[in-house]
């Protein structure tokens, strides 16, 4: 066996190299059961523990996109009710598009009283996203175009301008749309 270095002595540099390369595996070899039983318990448990916090950071990140989305959507919903409250209240101030909202409003109601309604097709009132369309009145429905998807209002405006073609709903869809 190797000397132990005591107190400030330094430890003997081939002496050191005779424990790793000499004495550090004949005492693995007589060890070797416990040891390795031992390396073994412990891997796994680093395992366990690494696999342990990857699933927690996964939540975490699931979680945290969760809690995101909805003050977003909240965000959303307090912004329009403030607005909303705000418009009623009068303190809002007008916007350009508010008040082409205005003149909008004024023309579909020309529209509709000039307009009669028509019966809706069976073939195409269940594909429209938007229920009874072919029932509403253009005021009724210039409201509803700002909720659907790009996608819903291309289908919306095939309808219009294969049907009443009301310059109304036409002229919101190309607004939103452009």
């Amino acid at each position: 066996m190797s000397a132990q270095p005591t107190g400030e002595q330094e430890p003997n540099p081939i002496d050191q190299l005779m424990d790793l390369l000499v004495h550090a595996p004949i005492g693995l070899l007589y060890e070797r059961d416990k040891v390795m039983e031992t390396v073994v318990k412990r891997g796994r448990s680093q395992v366990q523990l690494a696999r342990l916090m990857a699933g927690m950071a996964r939540q975490q990140i699931d979680v945290e996109s969760k809690l995101l989305d909805a003050a977003g959507a909240a965000g959303t919903v307090v912004a329009r009710g403030i607005t909303d409250v705000g418009t009623k209240l009068g303190l809002a101030p007008e916007a350009a598009e508010a008040a082409a909202e205005r003149v909008d409003a004024v023309v579909v109601s020309i529209e509709d009283a000039v307009e009669p309604a028509t019966e809706p097709t069976e073939s195409s009132a269940p594909s429209l996203p938007i229920a009874g369309y072919d029932d509403l009145r253009a005021k009724d429905i210039v409201p509803l175009l700002a909720d659907l998807t790009p996608a819903q209002r291309a289908v919306v405006a095939d309808h219009e301008a294969s049907n009443r073609a009301r310059k109304t709903v036409l002229g919101k869809l190309a607004q939103l749309d452009g």
